[in-house]
């Protein structure tokens, strides 16, 4: 907008029509001016564009809890609770798709039926939980598709079929809650997820190229972004692996999880802690990550809390004030410049604070002893409450069939390590026999030492799990042909088969490798939702209950005088 040059500077006679054209063209000029704003530089050196006028915006939320069975549950009650906390926030269950198997408010074992609590002493979180998918629906296929928009993805599932619809203005929120593995996060029906998958799901919505079998080629160009900004929570273990080397920052996706690339993640409130569960849980009630952000978010004003703010006070807690005498690093990934955005961003802003939930028991705890305050590894978490039943069970009967099905655990876990160590030593046998004895002088040697390798070799910091994802879902097909789906603790050796593609081992010489080891005899453990429960008293019958996962076994130890339940957990 332009004034006459006549007319400019103004004459103090000019006529009002004049003046006010001139006030007109001066507030154009001014609100331009101050459109007109100077990048702002992340600390990773990438600018964020430059602010346009703000439209009309929403927040979508996707929350999955990736496990079923009453040992697993505290994935679903973490899962629960963040619901209630984006519901406080103000998100509408339109915008709001819940994945959990149910099957833990309502389960025989449950001492306060059609309620679910993530502490001691806390409330009910079950409370109005959509089921938008549930039971047989919760599968990687249909997370990816509810991640991805996808209608005719989910047309099959018994649920909702709510799918998330962000547009290029809206904010998404997700967070999922399970085991994991190097280059896996589990569910509660096989197969499980693999991170090269939710990856290029997440990189099609940013608009940009999917992986292709090899990490850092894209395979097809991507189409429009479909959101604005992202932020991911991951708890499971190992679960940094999932976003490593992976995920760039100009996605606009930022990613926290749980874990590094090659350690645990922790439950919390668990059997023989000082703030353990009530009498008749006898399992975690939350995982320490994730109880960690969710009490977070209960107390502190979130309008006035970055994500930033918050990873702090969550990694305080989760390493136990920085000590890591327990706990693991939580670590971030992804478009980093995202978590100086306020957390009520992507959680909602009526979480005001002020929330605080009835104090938990501190000690003594059920059994009337002190006990040390000590958080439990994932995968360790699914033998304390057997053990807890085998110390504390109520009857000479329940202490014997606790110890009969922790030792059932522990060998097969014992004959899941051996028989994959024997897979990886014959698959690199056959690799160097290929490449002539004549390069080693004692091939047998050299095929050991090179297994030992691929057993334990992790990769630094910044750089892929694998390779090729490709390679990396055949190696885990192979293994499944021949033995089985991974456990929940099984899955910690997704590094080997990462590791054996990145050696250039071929997953047709894996498998046959495989099918020569005893794996099929001991099964690997609880796999994905099986769970194995123990208690006080009583008969000892042994139950099954349907759809638990990829078996569905679950074998109750019996509870007549209503005391201790333990419940193997992962």
């Amino acid at each position: 907008c332009t004034a006459p040059a006549h007319l400019w500077p103004l004459p103090s006679t000019m006529s009002s029509r004049v003046f006010h054209l001139a006030i007109v063209c001066f507030a154009a000029a001014l609100s331009a001016a101050s459109s007109a704003r100077i990048p702002v530089v992340t600390e990773l050196g990438a600018p964020t564009p430059a602010a346009s006028v703000k439209k009309l915006s929403h927040k979508w939320a996707l929350l999955i809890a990736g496990s079923s069975g009453w040992g697993n549950y505290r994935h679903q009650a973490d899962v629960y609770h963040a619901y209630q906390v984006l519901k406080r926030g103000g998100l509408s269950d339109s915008r709001i798709v819940v994945m959990h198997y149910d099957d833990i408010a309502h389960n025989p074992l449950n001492p306060h039926p059609g309620t679910v609590i993530n502490r001691p002493g806390g409330p009910d979180v079950y409370a109005g939980v959509p089921k938008d998918y549930t039971g047989e629906d919760v599968t990687a296929e249909v997370f990816l598709a509810v991640l991805a928009g996808s209608h005719h993805g989910v047309r099959h599932t018994k649920g909702s079929k709510k799918v998330l619809l962000p547009t290029p203005h809206d904010e998404v929120f997700l967070y999922f809650a399970d085991h994991g593995g190097p280059g896996l996060l589990g569910m509660p029906n096989s197969p499980a997820l693999i991170a090269g998958d939710f990856v290029s799901t997440l990189r099609k919505m940013a608009g940009q190229a999917e992986l292709s079998n090899a990490t850092q080629n894209p395979a097809r160009d991507g189409g429009a972004k479909t959101f604005d900004t992202m932020t991911v929570y991951v708890e499971a273990c190992e679960s940094g692996s999932v976003f490593d080397g992976v995920l760039p920052p100009g996605l606009g996706i930022f990613a926290e999880t749980a874990a590094n690339p090659a350690e645990s993640s922790w439950g919390t409130y668990c059997p023989g802690q000082k703030q353990p569960p009530p009498r008749g849980y006898g399992t975690c009630l939350g995982d320490l990550y994730s109880v960690s952000f969710l009490e977070n978010s209960d107390t502190v004003d979130l309008r006035k809390e970055t994500l930033l703010a918050q990873y702090h006070d969550v990694k305080r807690r989760v390493s136990a004030n920085n000590t890591f005498k327990e706990g693991s690093h939580v670590m971030r990934y992804g478009a980093r410049h995202i978590d100086r955005q306020e957390a009520s961003d992507f959680m909602g802003r009526g979480n005001k604070g002020g929330f605080k939930p009835r104090q938990a028991q501190q000690a003594p705890n059920a059994t009337g002893q002190e006990e040390e305050d000590v958080q439990v590894h994932q995968r360790d978490a699914e033998l304390l409450p057997l053990w807890h039943a085998l110390m504390h069970g109520s009857s000479p009967a329940a202490r014997s069939l606790a110890s009969k099905q922790l030792r059932a655990e522990l060998d097969a876990r014992d004959t899941l390590d051996t028989s994959m160590k024997e897979a990886t030593n014959r698959a690199m046998t056959a690799v160097i026999n290929a490449r002539s004895n004549a390069v080693f002088s004692d091939p047998a040697a050299a095929a050991a030492a090179a297994a030992d390798v691929v057993l334990a070799a992790v990769r630094p910091a910044g750089q892929a799990l694998v390779d090729d994802w490709e390679c990396f879902r055949n190696m885990l097909d192979a293994w499944v042909e021949a033995c089985g789906y991974l456990s929940q603790y099984g899955m910690k050796h997704g590094r080997v088969f990462a590791n054996m593609c990145n050696a250039g081992v071929r997953p047709k010489d894996f498998a046959a490798a495989a099918a020569t080891t005893s794996c099929r005899e001991g099964g690997g453990g609880v796999t994905y939702g099986q769970t194995i429960s123990g208690g006080g008293g009583g008969s000892g019958v042994v139950s099954t209950t349907a759809g638990a996962g990829a078996s569905g076994d679950s074998v109750s130890l019996g509870s007549g005088d209503g005391g201790d339940v333990a419940t193997a957990v992962a």
